[in-house]
């Protein structure tokens, strides 16, 4: 699996008094798993609330039988839902804790992706964003919407109020995204939302696409964002980065983008039409 994948997760407390970040890899059957969560919650509910979905997830693919990626992770975050809610209803100390979640789980065919809530996953090509979660939060539906842009809803007061998490109601729905292939040197970025919240989208394409190592690259994320959260005053958000860089081809292989079927739609048309114009030329002389 190593040989396969190379994986960094680095986490930071930013500028609040406590972490309420989590993170986890392991090594399955199945595939690399790799998962960050965001808690939320007085005292120590976030912590706890995003600890216990990690572990849950963690464990529930480990122990899972062999089945199809996609029903497998979105069975283990709903039993992490269970699991966070449970706990807040039996500890009036924890009542109303939370987490936000992203799940990667990538094996030789395919990487597949779970989230609930704002926190991300980018999948880079050469500087390129080629897949991306969208967030489960109330701007970014005025997003979906036309009503606002992507960089006018990060800067909002309100970026931060989400519509689904982990553990805060009895039911959850997990969006998961499947079949996602890739490329020898593709990076999958999973991150909190102290990360990408920080700057715009492109200025977060850039850090991932840099061009040293996966730890270095890690390393230099966790400097930049901790570094302009200080500047600006240090109350900054806990940050939470994951990095894997693929180092081989997914048996699934990527589909040609839109672009590229535009320009062999065009070219075969042109084709056509100049096969039927030789045809006709030829019919006409003889």
């Amino acid at each position: 699996m190593d040989q396969e994948y190379t994986v960094n997760i680095l986490s930071r407390i930013g500028g609040r008094e406590e972490n309420q970040d989590a993170f986890g890899c392991c090594e399955t059957e199945h595939g690399l798993l790799v998962v960050v969560c965001d808690g939320m919650g007085g005292a120590k509910g976030g912590s706890t609330a995003s600890a216990l979905a990690v572990k849950t997830i963690i464990d529930d693919v480990s122990g899972a039988s062999p089945s199809d990626a996609a029903g497998m992770l979105a069975g283990a975050i709903t039993r992490a839902n269970s699991v966070v809610y449970q706990a807040g209803c039996s500890n009036p100390d924890l009542k109303g804790m939370g987490t936000t979640v992203v799940a990667l789980l990538i094996g030789p065919e395919a990487a597949t992706a779970a989230h609930v809530g704002d926190s991300r996953i980018y999948q880079v090509r050469k500087g390129r964003k080629v897949f991306r979660t969208f967030d489960h939060s109330m701007v970014f539906e005025l997003v979906k919407r036309g009503r606002i842009s992507e960089e006018q809803a990060r800067l909002s007061a309100e970026s931060n109020v989400i519509l689904r998490a982990l553990g805060t109601k009895a039911e959850v729905e997990v969006e998961i995204n499947e079949g996602i292939s890739y490329l020898k040197g593709d990076r999958f970025l999973l991150c909190s939302d102290g990360v990408w919240g920080f700057a715009d989208e492109k200025q977060v394409l850039r850090l991932v696409a840099y061009d040293r190592s996966v730890e270095k690259t890690v390393e230099n994320i966790m400097e930049v964002v901790d570094s302009a959260g200080r500047e600006k005053g240090g109350r900054h958000d806990n940050l939470t980065a994951g990095l894997i860089e693929t180092n081989i081809n997914s048996k699934i292989q990527p589909g040609m983008n839109k672009k590229s079927k535009i320009i062999i739609g065009i070219l075969s048309v042109l084709l056509l039409i100049s096969i039927c114009l030789n045809v006709f030329w030829f019919i006409l002389k003889y």
